[in-house]
């Protein structure tokens, strides 16, 4: 495990603005779309797939890191391809400028404290489609689709000002197959510490007390 240390200036103006995003996922299966209750810890979607949702935060070289771990399990005896959507909604305007990195396949907000970069990964595979956009552009449903039939998110890699940011984890489930999504947002003070806590936690190299 790797030593965790805290630069208290840094981490208390995190603090103060904890409140950057709000998070709503949403699940993707064979063609129909439906968000999903972060408040609810485990339920089934659609009648197939169960759902169950661990949150965990930690602190790493003058990082903040929030994610949860999501469980998948295919309840059915058909195969099913399905998408976690997961949409990140500006509480307050304090990103001036957002956008997708291809290098490090991550996004990344530019705050007054520093960056916040946001990931994911499932069954070992990242971030698969992305958006990034301004709140004016969200439809009725709130949510970013392009296409919901076909699963497509609207593809746009850079927004500043009143920013909302989507991207998609997508796996196929055999039947009664298990799977694992973690996402994740990490507050640096600086790219390079950001960046490392990422590629740590894409490697699982971090370790985190998970809250049932």
């Amino acid at each position: 495990m790797d030593t965790l240390y805290t630069n208290e200036k840094c981490m208390d103006n995190f603090n103060d603005s904890a409140t950057f995003f709000q998070l709503r996922i949403g699940m993707w299966i064979d063609g129909e779309f439906s968000w999903i209750e972060m408040s609810e810890k485990e339920y089934h979607i659609q009648n197939c797939v169960q759902y169950k949702s661990f949150a965990f935060q930690d602190e790493h070289k003058s990082c903040l890191i929030d994610g949860h771990r999501i469980s998948l399990e295919n309840l059915n005896n058909r195969s099913k391809e399905i998408k976690l959507y997961v949409q990140y909604e500006q509480t307050k305007p304090l990103a001036k400028l957002a956008y997708y990195r291809p290098k490090d396949h991550l996004l990344s907000y530019h705050i007054e404290e520093g960056l916040v970069f946001i990931n994911g990964k499932i069954d070992e595979k990242g971030i698969k489609q992305y958006t990034v956009t301004s709140a004016d552009q969200i439809n009725e449903e709130r949510h970013l689709w392009g296409n919901i039939r076909k699963g497509a998110l609207k593809h746009q890699p850079l927004a500043s000002r009143n920013i909302v940011s989507a991207f998609t984890l997508e796996s196929f489930l055999l039947p009664y197959e298990y799977t694992s999504a973690d996402i994740w947002n990490i507050k640096a003070i600086n790219e390079e510490n950001g960046v490392s806590a990422n590629r740590k936690l894409i490697k699982n190299r971090l370790e985190f007390s998970f809250e049932r």
